[in-house]
């Protein structure tokens, strides 16, 4: 006997959709634990260019690399290494340019723009333009994968991407997410011997990101590093992180804050054992 297929009624499909989505959103996020919550301390600080709205954050070879955004003020700036000749690199933007992220490798720097499309590639040592690339979407932060070989980029939603050396085109794709969900407002990146981290816009704490699952593996609560109380009246959201080789600090800054904090973080197994002992 021949049955007519059955038909959903208008009304309900937004609602099956709905259920499908949550269904499937409860599943991604089950396959990951929460996050471990990582000690660190203050060792160092150090002042930086207060008129910098930071986007990106890089220290290769004791200089340190920063972005500042804004149309009309947007700018790349090096620093000496501490205890050199105060004497800073800096390089404008066009005016229709909005600095955002940026990565140093093999001795050029990466700078995405924000809504452009564009990424500009310059010498490390002298900022001079070499070349740029063209990208779909918006830029927000961009670092070298040493493990893949390749520069992975956030754009502000919970999805990173992985972008050739060659002409930036996309190599892969992941979501990022801990046990409740995906975690969006990606923003700056870092590379280091744990993973890549990230910090999430208008938050004041980084998440280490496993980058084979998307699982967020750590997290570090910034909130009582510098009390947004006690910050100078224009000082925004936490932004800029910085891997220090030599000293295996991990440096972070914000927005107008003109000051960068050099934090030493407790390993995963030292913060894991710490929190099982307070259960």
């Amino acid at each position: 006997m021949l049955r007519r297929p059955m038909r959903i009624s208008c009304w309900l499909r937004p609602v099956l959709w709905l259920a499908l989505l949550c269904a499937s959103g409860t599943s991604a996020a089950s396959s990951c634990a929460p996050p471990t919550p990582l000690d660190w301390t203050v060792e160092q600080t150090r002042p930086i260019p207060g008129e910098l709205y930071v986007q990106g954050f890089a220290i290769e070879d004791g200089r340190w690399y920063l972005s500042g955004g804004g149309y009309g003020q947007s700018q790349v700036q090096v620093l000496p290494a501490p205890g050199q000749p105060w004497r800073s690199l800096k390089q404008p933007l066009h005016p229709r340019l909005f600095a955002e992220g940026l990565g140093v490798h093999q001795g050029e720097l990466w700078l995405l723009t924000w809504q452009a499309g564009q990424v500009l590639v310059m010498n490390a040592q002298t900022l001079e333009l070499r070349s740029q690339h063209r990208y779909e979407g918006q830029g927000w932060g961009l670092d070298w994968d040493p493990s893949a070989e390749a520069w992975v980029m956030s754009d502000g939603s919970a999805t990173l991407r992985w972008r050739t050396a060659s002409g930036f085109s996309v190599q892969r794709e992941l979501t990022v997410r801990d046990n409740r969900g995906p975690l969006p407002r990606l923003n700056e990146l870092e590379w280091t011997a744990q993973g890549l981290w990230a910090n999430q816009w208008q938050d004041d704490h980084l998440l280490l990101i496993d980058t084979q699952t998307g699982c967020a593996k750590a997290r570090v609560d910034l909130a009582a590093m510098w009390p947004a109380a006690e910050r100078p009246r224009r000082a925004e959201v936490l932004n800029g992180i910085a891997l220090e080789a030599q000293t295996g600090l991990l440096w972070v800054t914000g927005k107008y804050w003109g000051r960068a904090f050099g934090l030493r973080l407790a390993s995963l197994e030292e913060s894991a054992e710490t929190a099982g002992s307070r259960k």
